[in-house]
């Protein structure tokens, strides 16, 4: 082998080892971090494509000699690659991966915004029930509430219980069809990537006048975080007598919008000024720097579930309509 030749494959061989040594070190760092996701995704390193390897770097004759993967003892070639073969993949993997109605980006294409703080919740009277009396969470009857809005076409998968603290799933695309979802007696409540917003759309004022008009009797609250390179939040309370406030907007920053009457609702849920310090609540304060979800905390009161790990909610992979999955491309993706 020439001199020339023997350089160029001993600087391959050490490009190769130190690009498999960064690629160990990031795994070991996201192993570490867990399920939770900072506020801003970060974006996947570049991978090369085998093709563009073999063009930029000589691969060591080692690594060609070893040959593909052998397969698994209980599979032949013949299996891996017929149809009816006995490698089929599991149905709920095939569903996950498969399912790409109205996406555009591939299921496993990574996010670049994540969730915060996200839930809606239509309680019924009466509003003075501890949250930790409520009956078990009923899926079945949560399945039903998912198939009530108008942005889900259909419920695809029962995903099993999660606690109300566990977050909703946003790293690649297909983690964007899990919805959520409770029924708890005369609570309901849900949490969908749907709801995520930049202040042009607010979907969830538009579901809370949709679950208004379907129980008139409730109060509707409802809170959702995005982080999509700034944080954006989105807060709506609606009480029987008609008192209802809105408020979105980029907390720490204007613009920021409110609507309805925040002081009517006050004098509706009967909150004096020592609840509202307490909850660290100033009204005088300019609009986007209230606390606008700890008001919304207010109006459910005890009887909110949101502060307890050991209250269950049931995950669901639901099938969103075309105009949900054009909003979500537009905010999950660049």
């Amino acid at each position: 082998m020439p001199a020339e030749a023997g350089d160029l494959l001993a600087v391959g061989r050490m490009m190769w080892a130190e690009r498999l040594a960064a690629w160990k070190e990031i795994a070991h760092v996201r192993a570490q971090q867990g399920p939770y996701r900072s506020r801003i995704a970060p974006r996947e390193p570049r991978i090369l494509t085998r093709r563009v390897c073999r063009r930029r770097l000589p691969v060591p004759p080692e690594a060609l000699m070893q040959g593909p993967p052998p397969l698994p003892p209980q599979a032949s070639a013949t299996d891996a690659c017929s149809p009816g073969g006995g490698m089929s993949p599991p149905a709920a993997t095939v569903a996950r991966m498969t399912d790409t109605k109205y996406w555009t980006s591939a299921p496993d294409r990574v996010v670049r915004g994540s969730m915060g703080l996200c839930h809606l919740t239509v309680a019924q009277p009466p509003f003075n029930i501890d949250a930790r009396s409520l009956p078990a969470n009923d899926s079945d009857q949560a399945r039903l509430f998912v198939e009530l809005f108008d942005g889900i076409e259909e419920v695809l998968e029962d995903l099993g219980p999660r606690s109300v603290q566990t977050p909703l799933p946003s790293s690649v695309r297909s983690d964007l069809d899990i919805v959520h979802a409770a029924v708890w007696g005369g609570m309901r409540a849900i949490s969908t990537p749907v709801f995520a917003d930049d202040g042009n759309g607010n979907p969830l004022l538009a579901e809370s006048q949709r679950m208004r008009e379907r129980f008139p009797a409730a109060r509707i609250v409802g809170h959702v975080t995005y982080y999509g390179g700034m944080e954006h939040t989105e807060t709506v309370v609606m009480l029987p007598d008609g008192a209802m406030f809105h408020a979105s907007g980029w907390p720490d920053d204007e613009p920021f919008v409110v609507l309805g009457a925040p002081h009517a609702v006050i004098a509706s849920l009967g909150l004096s000024s020592w609840m509202l310090t307490a909850a660290d609540i100033d009204m005088d304060q300019p609009l986007h720097e209230i606390e606008w979800a700890s008001l919304a905390g207010l109006a459910l009161g005890h009887s909110s579930p949101w502060g307890w790990e050991e209250m269950q909610t049931t995950a669901f992979r639901v099938q969103h309509s075309d105009l949900s999955v054009s909003s979500m491309e537009g905010l999950y993706f660049i």
